[in-house]
């Protein structure tokens, strides 16, 4: 019988719960390591090499600014084959590209990224305390000036109001649409019951290549006719790029 454990990122913690229904042992990992990928690659390798008494490790994580690049573990190693935590709120890697089609300058929330704090709304609010008004907008608005809508995605597994009022305070402070969006937790529940169809699956000792990876990926969205969409290959190739 396998026996498998889990490493996700602390920001899917209810969502992982919600689907978790075997009870698989999880470590969460802080959201704020993704601000620097080396960070979170060196703290994903070390809860990995801790991680004993399994057969299989699943990842809750997209490749994150390739921060999963060059993992390796002695079990059997899952990695859902999406770019990050948006993809697996959405459901699908496709999901997420149709709505990068859509809005490419999109600033997307759920629950958990809001309760982490680390958001251009939170720097603004810590930054005015430090160095008042006037040098607070400017760094906040630096690091949104590109963005044109905001999006909150429903994951279904929580009351919404709160997070969705956060958002559109967000919005409204930066002059963006916000939109609603309907997520869903098909992915996670794949990873969770071992239908790993949309996973890399790496054997023991076998590092994880963004090569591997990037194949893998650009297959599974010219091949998968998902939620009724079909992605193109050439789209997704000239995605990469814009990413």
């Amino acid at each position: 019988m396998t026996v498998m454990k889990a490493i996700a990122c602390e920001v899917m913690r209810d969502e992982w719960a919600s689907v978790n229904s075997a009870g698989i042992e999880t470590c969460f990992l802080e959201q704020g390591l993704h601000r620097h990928p080396e960070d979170l690659q060196r703290k994903l390798q070390q809860a990995i090499d801790e991680t004993d008494d399994c057969d299989t490790i699943l990842l809750g994580y997209g490749l994150c600014s390739n921060a999963l690049v060059g993992l390796r573990a002695r079990q059997t190693l899952v990695v859902p084959v999406v770019e990050d935590c948006i993809g697996l709120f959405l459901g699908s890697a496709a999901a997420y590209l149709t709505e990068f089609s859509r809005e490419p300058a999109t600033y997307f929330f759920a629950k958990g990224w809001i309760v982490a704090q680390k958001d251009p709304l939170q720097e603004y609010l810590r930054c005015r305390e430090l160095w008042g008004e006037e040098d607070a907008k400017w760094v906040a608005g630096e690091m949104m000036k590109n963005y044109k809508r905001a999006a909150y995605i429903d994951t279904h597994c929580y009351d919404t109001a709160e997070y969705v009022a956060y958002a559109r305070r967000f919005a409204d402070f930066f002059g963006l649409k916000l939109e609603e969006l309907a997520g869903s937790l098909t992915f996670l529940q794949d990873i969770l019951s071992s239908r790993w169809d949309r996973c890399l699956v790496i054997a023991p000792g076998e590092e994880l290549s963004e090569t591997k990876f990037r194949a893998a990926l650009e297959l599974q969205v010219k091949c998968r006719k998902e939620e009724g969409q079909l992605l193109e290959g050439i789209w997704w190739r000239q995605a990469i790029v814009r990413k």
